[in-house]
Parts: C-alpha cells; structure tokens; sequence
C-alpha cells in the first residue's frame, strides 16, 4: 500500500473524517469574516486619500483586537463584504476642510469627527463614533490613537460588535 493510501486507511479505521458539510461552510464563514477589508471616505488631515486605508489597517492591527485582521481596500473598489468604513469629516468652520485631501496638515489643532462602520455578509453590523483635536499626518500620535481606541470600540472584547452579538434575543410572551 502507498503511503498516502495507508494514511486514508487508517483515519477510516481510527475514525478520522472531514468536518460535515455545514460544518465546514460555517468554519469557512468565521474565517472569511475575521479578515475585514478597510475602506475611507472624507479627508483626513494630513493625507492622501489613497494612503489612508493603508494607514488605518496599520493602526487597526495594532489595536487590542482578537481573532481580526485588516487589509486596505485594493483600487478597484468592489466593496466586500466584510469591511469596516471609516468615515471623516473635519469640523472646522472656515471651510478649508476640502484643502486636507493632500498631504496638507493644520497649523492649529482642529476637531476631527471619526465614524467606523462595520459589515459583515455584507450586512451592516454597529457603528461606532468619536471625535478629536489633531494636527493630522502619519506622525500625529493622538489620531494613532484614536484609530486603535475606535477599533477596539468597534471589535474588542466589550466593543459594539460583541454587545450587539451577546445579546440574547426577546422571549415570546
């Protein structure tokens, strides 16, 4: 008997088998859905639009966030189905927040309104908020960690995600 055959032969004998169908589906699921895709929208100070989901997949990883991984959107934008958006809009009343799209950072601190939504399946899961005072660019600590704190808002083990999926639903009357 060749090696591979014995090997078969012995897992049948001793019990071994593939995971069931269903099973295997549902492991698959869980694995695809721990990869999330990172997509921006909105100028963030200090950047160019096409750096930021780079940026905020770096920050994300460094999050204290199990069993997730972050990836940045590739160019051709077909939104996947497991994602996080993240949304940003500076409130700065001058109307200068349109000049932030490049790599143009601020001269005074401005407040920075943060929004991270979360999809899996391509369902919208919760969302999660926030907002800071930043300089803005890749250098500014205080916007690296306002990313990791909104991701551990969104994902962690006491973020929306898990309070939106632990709880139990309604008992019939």
């Amino acid at each position: 008997m060749t090696g591979a055959l014995a090997l078969a032969a012995m897992l049948l004998t001793f019990g071994g088998s593939s995971p069931a169908p269903a099973q295997a589906d549902e492991n698959r699921s869980v694995a695809a859905a721990s990869f999330l895709t990172v997509i921006s929208s909105g100028p963030l100070p200090g950047f160019v639009s096409t750096d930021v989901p780079s940026y905020l997949a770096a920050r994300m990883a460094e999050a204290a966030v199990e069993n997730w991984s972050f990836g940045p959107i590739s160019w051709d934008f077909v939104p996947p189905s497991n994602r996080v958006e993240w949304s940003f809009r500076v409130d700065g009343g001058d109307g200068q927040a349109g000049a932030t799209a490049s790599k143009r950072r601020f001269i005074a601190r401005r407040l920075l309104l943060i929004e991270a939504r979360l999809y899996l399946n391509g369902e919208f899961q919760t969302v999660t908020t926030n907002q800071i005072d930043i300089y803005g660019g890749s250098d500014d600590e205080e916007l690296a960690v306002a990313i990791r704190r909104i991701s551990e808002s969104l994902l962690g083990a006491h973020g929306a995600y898990q309070a939106v999926h632990s709880q139990k639903p309604a008992r019939p009357l």
